[in-house]
């Protein structure tokens, strides 16, 4: 596969407590922290260090973990594409999804997550939460980084907020 282009594929980056709890049935080859390219990962001790990414190359865009997680929710633009990006501090981990022409918003007292026809969502899956079997939204691959090593890969390429 040298000099291939590997496809992102949509993924999560959790504790392991976070995901046996979300995932009972499944199977983990080796716990272990590995510290290699991207250091050790702990997005709990220093948030501001980390941000997650949706594309690569020419069409790559970051998203601060301090701007993800204070909006919670981020409707936006990116590759022509109206996107919302979710944040769930919960498990800590991000999601991005293709919205079509929905405007996602959270109800500040419940936290429940609505579009602008009211309907309630459920972000982590991408359904209706009302409609458990509907057609989800698109997920999008979505990544965590150390900051400072996206923009040595990306330098130039668009941030959320700047």
């Amino acid at each position: 596969m040298k000099g291939a282009q590997l496809e992102f594929l949509p993924s999560e980056v959790m504790k392991l407590s976070k995901w046996r709890t979300l995932h009972p049935n499944t199977l983990v080859l080796d716990g272990r922290a590995v510290k290699g390219f991207m250091g050790a990962f702990d997005i709990e001790k220093k948030p501001e260090l980390f941000a997650w990414s949706l594309g690569s190359g020419k069409k790559a865009k970051l998203y601060p973990q301090s701007r993800i997680a204070n909006a919670v929710i981020i409707n936006d633009r990116f590759d022509d594409r109206n996107v919302v990006v979710f944040y769930d501090a919960a498990a800590r981990t991000a999601y991005a999804w293709v919205r079509g022409e929905r405007t996602f918003r959270r109800d500040g007292i419940s936290g429940r997550l609505f579009d602008d026809s009211g309907s309630e969502w459920d972000l982590r899956s991408g359904r209706p939460a009302d409609s458990p079997d509907a057609k989800p939204l698109g997920r999008l691959p979505i990544t965590a980084w150390l900051s400072e090593r996206w923009r040595g890969f990306y330098p130039g390429a668009p941030v959320f907020g700047e």
